[in-house]
């Protein structure tokens, strides 16, 4: 690793890199360094920067475990308050930047600089108020490494360090002695952080992005710039362990914002949420995470939706299978609510470099739809259809054409996710919407047919229960025992 640094910024000053950009052209160069600039950070993440930065990714090989991104910042741009758990290591190509360590004095960085962040250290990095910067970021450790993000670098204290370490740069070698000269200089400059970081506003704003290979993840700790960095972490000390463990599968060790606002909160649901509840029942956990998704769909719940989504293709819910969960959530809740979340998803999957669309999954054609859908009805109710539709007034047999075409040819037909998911996926969101019972029971009767016992489905509604709140939690599992009495 050392080598590769070495080699890298050796190439870096034997270039000449120009460490200066004209700030008053805030449009995305195409060139600062012999790296390319990548593209804007989305807008789930850019909105927890302050300014405008850029992402390449020039390792893409994960068996290396070397993860290296290149990341741009325009003029005034920079990162909240972070730390790393397994450290990092920056170089500046091109440009001029900052990076500061709590309690240490802004430090610029020119074309060739080093940083080697130690693990855990609490740290912040980003442009000079009037020059473009970019820098390399490799992450060691990857395996392990996970990031928490704490509050925003405010104006006031970006502009007093940012001055205080120009100054340091500009001062000539022959204008005091050395050590009382550095010693006076990281004095007042300390004194200036404080008083910045006195004046900054308390109000939180979260932030959260990794630059490793992983893909960013969404939800971040926010703190403000005065309140002490142990407020936001106390929550978190007093995780249980499966909860701490469960968060790291899902998260890569990002917090929720509300960590640092409502550390209460998060402690009782986290702890409730990622240890207690995912003690019961065997759902594997890909199951588990679509079913939460079907569910959020159904509750309208779009912040935890994206969260969550995240979280299920970190842990192997393919791009196919999110798509899949969406699309199968139009029939059950429509289309006017399901729009948003093919959105978020389409977001989500163009953030980690998936190209659109996605392969078909279309299993029908205009002229089978109806004979594959009613063919598809019958394998999951069976002989219910028939009567179903034999019993229909003659003015809403098309409601029942429409249910044999439309839900079940146009929809569950489709590939990408089996009977037996998709039906636990419909009972998720019929429990979720409420007042559906009559079509939660046939639902239930429906997974039974396809496989899905009682302890399964009563593991579907316990895992929901914390989205989904008690009193829809009790109303499907009485409308379980109706259909599967516990003598059964």
């Amino acid at each position: 690793m050392k080598q590769l640094i070495f080699i890298i910024a050796a190439a870096l000053l034997a270039a000449g890199t120009c460490n200066r950009i004209n700030a008053r052209n805030m449009e995305k160069p195409k060139k600062i360094s012999a790296f390319p600039v990548g593209d804007k950070l989305p807008e789930t993440f850019s909105k927890y920067f302050v300014g405008q930065a850029y992402l390449a990714r020039l390792t893409r090989n994960g068996a290396l475990n070397c993860p290296i991104s290149n990341v741009t910042f325009e003029p005034g741009c920079r990162n909240n308050w972070h730390s790393h758990t397994g450290g990092q290591i920056l170089v500046a190509v091109g440009g001029r930047g900052y990076y500061q360590a709590e309690g240490e004095p802004a430090r610029e960085l020119l074309p060739g600089d080093v940083v080697e962040i130690a693990p855990d250290a609490v740290h912040w990095h980003g442009a000079a108020p009037d020059s473009w910067f970019s820098h390399l970021a490799i992450e060691p450790n990857p395996q392990t490494n996970r990031n928490t993000w704490l509050g925003p670098v405010d104006d006031a204290h970006y502009s007093a360090v940012t001055a205080g370490a120009a100054a340091i740069a500009s001062t000539p070698a022959s204008a005091t002695a050395p050590a009382a000269g550095i010693a006076a200089t990281a004095e007042s400059s300390a004194a200036a952080v404080s008083a910045a970081m006195s004046m900054s506003s308390a109000a939180p704003i979260p932030a959260a992005m990794s630059m490793s290979s992983a893909a960013p993840i969404p939800a971040a700790m926010s703190m403000s710039a005065t309140a002490p960095l142990s407020s936001a972490k106390s929550a978190a000390s007093r995780l249980r362990a499966a909860a701490v463990e469960t968060r790291a599968q899902l998260f890569s060790g990002c917090e929720s914002e509300l960590a640092a606002t409502d550390p209460e909160l998060i402690e009782i649901f986290d702890n409730f949420t990622f240890a207690e509840v995912l003690g019961y029942g065997d759902l594997d956990v890909k199951t588990r995470m679509m079913c939460i998704l079907a569910s959020c769909i159904a509750g309208a719940a779009q912040t935890e939706f994206r969260t969550m989504l995240e979280g299920a293709l970190n842990v192997g819910v393919t791009p196919v299978e999110a798509k899949e969960v969406v699309y199968q959530a139009v029939p059950y809740v429509g289309m006017a609510r399901t729009v948003d979340f093919v959105h978020i998803v389409n977001g989500v999957l163009t953030a980690r470099g998936v190209a659109l669309p996605l392969e078909g999954q279309s299993a029908t054609s205009p002229e089978t739809r109806f004979e594959k859908g009613l063919a598809v009805q019958k394998a999951i109710f069976g002989e219910r259809i028939d009567a179903m539709r034999a019993a229909a007034p003659e003015n809403q047999k098309h409601m029942q054409d429409y249910l044999s075409a439309n839900c079940f040819g146009d929809y569950v037909s489709r590939g990408g996710l089996d009977a037996k998911v998709r039906e636990l996926l419909t009972f998720s969101m019929l429990l979720t919407l409420g007042g559906c019972e009559p079509q939660l029971r046939g639902h239930i009767q429906g997974n039974l047919n396809v496989g899905n016992d009682k302890r399964t489905l009563l593991a579907v509604v316990t895992q929901l229960l914390p989205y989904t709140g008690y009193p829809r939690t009790l109303n499907a599992i009485a409308c379980l025992n109706e259909a599967i009495p516990e003598n059964e």
